[in-house]
């Protein structure tokens, strides 16, 4: 079965950071809160800029047509401040508004208008260190706590973001753009639940926005509650039909739920206003995969890869269904093209190997393996595992024992999860960890957003003093799952072989806290106590 992976959980992380301006700027794209004017603190005018430069001499505007000068007041300069703003001319803007400070000190709308552009020109240290001066001039503005947030935000201190945008909503409770601000924070804090409570308050003040929705759900998603998913997206399109994301997201959830013939039609609405989105072809390729209707399925990931030949993981779905319907040298074509561009690609690595299977009587010997590297232009020297097998040390073993490959009926043997758990523990308690990796990259293949296998694979990769990889692994468990125990007591002991003994006390003690009846969480805490 095909689920949502890395991709588009990054797809899924990218839009929950993009806001809908309150100030439309052309030409913009941003990710993350807006940097457009605070609402409440924008001029509702017409006024149209003039096409001049703004003058050093404050209440002034020079026609670079026209040699005359006409007199202009303290919001003249805020309107041309704003116009330029929205047109994209974030210098011009700054020296607008600036000519209006001048005039007036303690104007709100200048100031923030100034450090709204001085946001979309990414100056974010300059930002702040503008706040200090406006504080001065207005220390009940809570704009301008609002742009310091956003700026903390770019900077990666989203627990400073948090603090401004808390100070902001003490001036101003309830101010939308600072619940916003706190929200989006909150969610790359992984702090899920507070986030959603954020978005409901601006959901109180709003009830029809639908960012705000859009925002909450993606969370939920995140938290793996996909039937609210669905209910807010719904919500969502109730108020906007066209509102593409929202069918995106929508499908999403629904793959999760298996309910692929629904995912299907969410993402042909979302196709119908974006054609050329990839990952939105990827995903409709996968629900019909998923309902074995797989020439369907390739018709959807070339679509995908006519429009970006260098999509990788089209090929590599690709080469899956071709696998499905038995046409294994066009699945190796898939898989070499996927390898051509990444060679570090591990699904396309394994799909060729098994697609490779088929065309032969006998397992690949260790020169099939060499000439299967070379063929595909890779060059891993230093990186080979041992002197028993050719596979790099950074390709996943998945399907190799003692360098020989699995047949294809063992592989078909453990067609569930529990099966797949069950010949894990058989192999840990062999101590063949090679074997253990094995069947977990086959397992996590898959089953892509199994937490436990990933936390084993964690364990396994330790066990191997791959230490590294396991703490990797042990993330994208806790991503999955946060309460998975194992995965937190996966990631300590890594870390304690690290020498990184106060990361990994964090760990530990996150660990018993899951399940504080585990004697052997209890052990490595104090074993780890111990060394410190």
């Amino acid at each position: 079965m095909i689920k949502i992976d890395n991709l588009y959980r990054f797809f899924i992380f990218a839009l929950i950071l993009s806001i809908c301006l309150v100030v439309p700027i052309q030409g913009s794209n941003t990710y993350g809160p807006s940097k457009g004017l605070i609402s409440g603190l924008t001029l509702s005018s017409n006024y149209d800029a003039p096409t001049g430069s703004v003058a050093e001499k404050p209440g002034f505007i020079e026609d670079n047509e026209q040699s005359i000068q006409t007199k202009v007041n303290v919001d003249d300069f805020v309107l041309i401040g704003n116009s330029q703003l929205e047109s994209g001319n974030y210098q011009e803007a700054i020296t607008a508004y600036d000519q209006a400070i001048k005039s007036d000190p303690t104007n709100s709308m200048a100031w923030n208008g100034k450090m709204s552009a001085l946001l979309y020109l990414d100056k974010y240290e300059d930002v702040i260190s503008l706040f200090a001066d406006a504080k001065e001039k207005m220390p009940e503005d809570y704009g301008i706590w609002i742009n310091k947030g956003r700026a903390e935000y770019y900077l990666n201190e989203y627990e400073k973001a948090i603090q401004s945008a808390d100070e902001a909503l003490v001036i101003f409770p309830n101010q939308i753009d600072a619940l916003m601000l706190k929200a989006n924070s909150l969610f790359v804090c992984d702090r899920l639940e507070e986030a959603i409570a954020a978005y409901n308050e601006s959901l109180n003040i709003d009830p029809e926005y639908t960012w705000a929705w859009a925002h909450k759900g993606i969370a939920l998603e995140e938290l793996g509650r996909y039937e609210e998913v669905i209910e807010v997206f719904d919500q969502v399109l109730m108020t906007d039909p066209d509102f593409t994301w929202a069918w995106i997201n929508k499908g999403y959830a629904l793959i999760h739920l298996a309910r692929y013939e629904e995912a299907i039609q969410a993402f042909e609405q979302a196709l119908k206003y974006h054609s050329d989105d990839t990952s939105v072809w990827v995903a409709k390729g996968d629900a019909l995969s998923n309902l074995a209707r797989y020439e369907e399925a390739i018709e959807a990931y070339d679509q995908a890869l006519k429009i970006d030949p260098q999509y990788t993981q089209a090929w590599n779905r690709k080469g899956w269904a071709l696998l499905d319907l038995k046409l294994y040298d066009e699945a190796i074509e898939a898989y070499d093209q996927a390898l051509k561009i990444d060679p570090q690609y591990s699904y396309a690595w394994n799909g060729k190997r098994w697609a490779l299977e088929q065309t032969t009587e006998d397992s690949i010997s260790k020169n099939d393996e060499n000439e299967y590297v070379t063929d595909n232009d890779t060059d891993f020297s230093g990186q080979i595992e041992d002197n028993t097998s050719s596979t790099p040390s950074n390709q996943p073993t998945s399907g190799l024992i003692h360098g020989n490959l699995l047949s294809v009926a063992e592989k078909n043997r453990y067609q569930s999860v529990d099966e797949y758990l069950d010949a894990m523990e058989t192999a840990f308690n062999s101590d063949d960890m090679e074997l253990v990796v094995d069947l977990t990259e086959e397992a996590i293949e898959l089953y892509p957003d199994n937490d436990r296998f990933w936390s084993i694979k964690g364990a396994g990769l330790n066990n191997l003093e791959r230490y590294d990889e396991a703490i990797d692994a042990a993330d994208k468990a806790i991503s999955l799952d946060r309460s998975n125990a194992h995965a937190w007591f996966v990631k300590g002991y890594a870390l304690e072989k690290q020498g990184k003994y106060n990361d990994a006390e964090i760990y530990y003690e996150k660990s018993l806290e899951l399940d504080p009846n585990d004697a052997d969480y209890l052990e490595g805490l104090e074993r780890l106590r111990g060394l410190m």
